[in-house]
């Protein structure tokens, strides 16, 4: 699935609830077992201006995303799901591959991330090995060389079959760089979100903590209020009656 951007925005979403009640959002998704359902979300900041949804910077290659559409219906909550990866981000669009569960989604990515850092490897390895063979070899410590060319070409074919060979090798290193970017992007992202979750995690902890002292100390307080009331002196002596306010009845002791 393709998804349009504009300015650095998605102006595309695959799914949109509209109407009283309804909900919105998109969040960056990873496995989980501590959260509900297994999945943690960090759940994307949405544009204020109309047409506008989300950043694409913030949908980096690589991520797993869930999309949600909810809707009141009599009464019933009518629930949208859609689940990718990112594949793609351009200035013109960002690519999704769907997956029909979240947990799909995620074992996809990491395993997206596995294949990305695999080919980041074979690219450093074959950048390595050209710039091995474009250093020249000093005579006196380096034996010389025998090129020998492949037996289903001839001489003239195989130098320039090798140079395009290098530099589809260059082209693909420098693009599995780029994605090895925008990935630690994602995970500094990522990372920088969650620290924001703890510290406002803390922050409502200690806010709770005081809470709960300021009720002891008012518990305590009322405790000795009541151990402090006078004792009774006649008990036989009849009670007054006590009119409840607000009620058109009285309270009175029976003999």
């Amino acid at each position: 699935m393709d998804l349009s951007v504009s300015d650095g925005h998605l102006t595309t979403v695959p799914m949109r609830a509209e109407g009283r009640g309804a909900r919105n959002w998109c969040a960056r998704i990873r496995l989980e077992p501590r959260q509900r359902g297994g999945i943690a979300r960090a759940f994307l900041e949405r544009s204020a201006t109309d047409g506008y949804y989300y950043r694409s910077a913030d949908l980096p290659v690589g991520a797993a995303i869930e999309f949600g559409a909810d809707r009141l219906s009599r009464g019933a909550r009518d629930r949208q799901r859609f689940y990718g990866v990112v594949t793609e981000n351009s200035d013109a669009m960002v690519r999704l591959e769907s997956y029909l569960t979240a947990q799909e989604a995620c074992r996809a990515a990491t395993e997206y991330a596995s294949q990305m850092a695999s080919a980041g490897e074979q690219a450093e390895m074959a950048s390595s090995a050209s710039r091995r063979v474009a250093q020249p070899a000093a005579p006196s410590d380096r034996p010389s060389l025998e090129l020998r060319a492949p037996t289903d070409l001839s001489s003239d074919e195989w130098p320039v079959l090798g140079v395009a060979e290098l530099t589809r090798q260059l082209e693909d290193a420098e693009r599995s760089r780029r994605e090895l970017g925008a990935l630690r992007d994602s995970h500094i992202w990522t990372i920088d979100r969650l620290r924001a979750d703890l510290d406002s995690a803390r922050a409502e902890s200690a806010s709770v903590t005081q809470e709960r002292d300021q009720l002891r100390i008012e518990n305590a307080r009322l405790s000795q209020a009541v151990l402090n009331m006078p004792a009774a002196t006649s008990p036989s002596a009849p009670s007054p009656p006590i009119a409840l306010q607000g009620s058109r009845f009285s309270l009175l002791e029976i003999e």
